[in-house]
Formats: structure tokens, C-alpha cells, sequence
């Protein structure tokens, strides 16, 4: 009992804390707009400052989307370590591809989430809108990489139920944070499970109708 509640402690204290920081978001972010728009200027100077600031802006919202994307593919793994028994040749081979990568991939979303959170960190003050909530979505994304750390060094049932259950916070969090960014990835790795699914009933009909035929 005692090993369940060391496991359960920090991630109840951080779905908490990271609930807490985007619920206070909605009260004082601004309403009008993210606050990640270009100033208005006629000058030359301040044009050409605008012009490198929204090159950065871009470059770091495209790590961010990248996180994303990630984030999709290895949350994917739950459904994917289910088919590394998949009657499809395919489907087996893609499922332990993805099974390999899980960790690489992890790593590659902190740093990127890292990098796309600092610049704004720096850049945009903590009351503008998307700022707290990304904050409360980065930490729970370190969390789960935490957890995952951990499921190799602890092996018990409670690591991999927090696991589970925190990757779960963090899509809602990155869902909240990046709204549109996010929809786009979910779509593909939902389709990419469907045709899966399809793919495998399909072989199982056939066998057995082969099954039946002799």
C-alpha cells in the first residue's frame, strides 16, 4: 500500500497544481486575442526587428507543433503494443517500429518543448493568453517522461497506471494549449488506428473463410 501512494503522491500533487494554473489562465489571460500578434509601426528599424521576431516566432511554434506531433505518435504506443501479436505482417512490423522509437521520440518532445517554451518565457509576460496553460502542459509532459523513466526502475502495476493516466492530463493540456495544432495529429493517429483495425478484421475473415473453405 505504502509503494501505491509513494507512485500516487507527486502526480496528484502535479495534476493539481498544473489543473490549478490553467483554470486560473481563464481568468486572467486576456480575452482579446493571444497577445502573439505584431505591433503596428512606420519605422523601418521596428519593421525589420518585427520581421527577425516573427521569424523566430515561427520557427519556435514549429517546435511546438513538432512536440505535438510526438506527443500523438508516442501516446500511439498504448494501442500499438497491443498489436505486436497483429495477424498482419505489416502491422506487426509498424507496431514494433513504433515501440522502438517510443523513447527517442519522448526525449526529442522535451527538448523541443523546452526550447518553444523558454522562448516564450522570455518573449511574452505570464499573464497573456496560451503562456500558463502551455506551462501546466509542459510540466505534465516532463512528468509522464518521468514516470516512464521509472516503469523500467520500479516494475509495478502503479508506475504504468500514473503513466497512463498523466499522458492522458497532458493531452488534454496540450489540447487546451495549442487548440487547432493539436486537432491535426489526434485526427491522423485516430485514422492511422482505424485503418488498422480494418486492415486486421479483414485478414481474420479471411482465414477463417479459408478455415471454413478446407
Amino acid at each position: 500500500m505504502m509503494k501505491k501512494w509513494k507512485v500516487y503522491i507527486p502526480a496528484t500533487i502535479i495534476l493539481v497544481f498544473c489543473g490549478a494554473l490553467i483554470a486560473y489562465e481563464f481568468y486572467v489571460s486576456p480575452t482579446g486575442g493571444s497577445g502573439h500578434g505584431p505591433q503596428q509601426s512606420g519605422d523601418l528599424a521596428h519593421k525589420g526587428q518585427r520581421f527577425q521576431k516573427n521569424s523566430l516566432r515561427e520557427i519556435f511554434n514549429w517546435f511546438g507543433t513538432m512536440s505535438i506531433i510526438g506527443g500523438a505518435i508516442t501516446y500511439s504506443l498504448v494501442r500499438f503494443k497491443k498489436k505486436l501479436k497483429s495477424p498482419s505482417p505489416f502491422i506487426k512490423k509498424f507496431s514494433k517500429a513504433v515501440f522502438r522509437v517510443h523513447n527517442v521520440i519522448g526525449y526529442a518532445i522535451l527538448i523541443l518543448g523546452i526550447s518553444h517554451g523558454t522562448y516564450y518565457l522570455i518573449t511574452e509576460k505570464l499573464t497573456n493568453k496560451g503562456v500558463l496553460n502551455g506551462i501546466a502542459a509542459f510540466i505534465l509532459i516532463l512528468t509522464v517522461g518521468v514516470y516512464g523513466f521509472l516503469i523500467r526502475r520500479l516494475k509495478n502495476k502503479y508506475t504504468k497506471k500514473v503513466h497512463f493516466w498523466v499522458s492522458n492530463a497532458s493531452l488534454t493540456a496540450l489540447l487546451i494549449h495549442a487548440g487547432g495544432s493539436f486537432i491535426g495529429p489526434a485526427i491522423g493517429t485516430l485514422a492511422v488506428w482505424g485503418i488498422f483495425e480494418l486492415a486486421e478484421k479483414n485478414i481474420l475473415k479471411k482465414r477463417i473463410a479459408e478455415g471454413e473453405a478446407i
